[in-house]
């Protein structure tokens, strides 16, 4: 991570919260063991009006093919939908096609596939690079 703990708990848990989140919990020895989560955000889209983005889905290795992951994904879905949002959108690494073939099980369609789209990034040296030509 390059962003502190307490940076992460003031975007995630402060007074004006940058995401949300939905955890999966089981109980061990008497203790809550945090065993899943999944990160999202809203954003916007010309074409379809409000949207999710889900920034980041997790579940531990030796809780995975319990539908645990099928639950935080419904989640998020629960809240697109009491929100009328468009759509739920996501990335996934080329090399991660185990976390493919789950989010084609869910219904999701990749976009590299069937049209193409490139995901594009501008980092923070570029960001400052371009900022600086509009001074």
């Amino acid at each position: 991570m390059k962003i502190s703990l307490e940076k992460f708990r003031e975007d995630g848990f402060g007074d004006n919260t940058k995401f949300q989140c939905f955890v999966a919990e089981c109980e061990e020895n008497d203790t809550l063991r945090l065993i899943g989560y999944v990160i999202y955000f809203n954003t916007y889209s010309t074409w379809q009006g409000k949207c999710i983005h889900m920034e980041d889905i997790y579940v531990v290795p030796e809780y995975r093919s319990k539908g645990i992951g099928s639950k935080l994904i419904g989640s998020v879905c629960k809240v697109a939908d009491l929100q009328n949002c468009g759509r739920v959108q996501f990335i996934v690494r080329d090399s991660n096609k185990s976390a493919m073939k789950f989010y084609k099980h869910q219904g999701a369609i990749d976009l590299t596939e069937v049209q193409e789209w490139h995901l594009f990034r501008l980092t923070s040296d570029a960001i400052e690079k371009v900022a600086a030509k509009y001074d």
